[in-house]
């Protein structure tokens, strides 16, 4: 329980020094980058994270059930869109040209476009669900393997 905790701390410390780095939006690669995490909605994405990852921590770790409150106003305090957002404009600034900002742009204004921005946090989901599915009948495995390494025994 102890080790989830630090490692919830680790992740907001490092997402908030993450946007502290982020340049102010000025050029016309960094409004273009802004333009595009606004169209893909990403702070709707952001928030909807928070709660699924504890949720997904919860049900890993029941006993920290009756936390949850405390979890989630904990990262909606330090973890907000406002702090977050320079981090994200950053990482699309980085991750593609203006030229390619603009051009992914024009593909998300269109129809398809908008589309794909509603239905992929639905598409993620439904994958999520089918990894779990798929690899269900393979925990025990796992256990075993897990057993063994920690029990002090070698794994195959």
């Amino acid at each position: 329980m102890r080790s989830t905790i630090v490692a919830l701390l680790v992740l907001s410390t490092s997402a908030s020094q993450v946007a502290a780095q982020a340049p102010p939006e000025g050029s016309s690669h960094e409004r273009a980058a802004a333009k595009l995490v606004d169209l893909l909605q990403l702070e709707q994405v952001f928030e909807s994270s928070i709660e699924t990852t504890t949720a997904a921590m919860l049900s890993q770790s029941p006993a920290l059930a009756e936390l949850e409150d405390v979890f989630l106003d904990f990262f909606r305090e330090y973890m907000t869109w406002k702090d977050v957002r320079p981090a994200y404009i950053r990482i699309y600034r980085e991750a593609y040209t203006q030229s390619e900002l603009e051009e992914l742009i024009a593909f998300y204004r269109t129809p398809v476009g908008q589309k794909t921005v509603e239905i992929t946090p639905e598409l993620m989901r439904q994958g999520s669900e089918m990894g779990q599915r798929m690899i269900e009948p393979y925990l025990p495995e796992l256990q075993r393997r897990i057993q063994a390494r920690v029990g002090g025994g070698s794994s195959p």
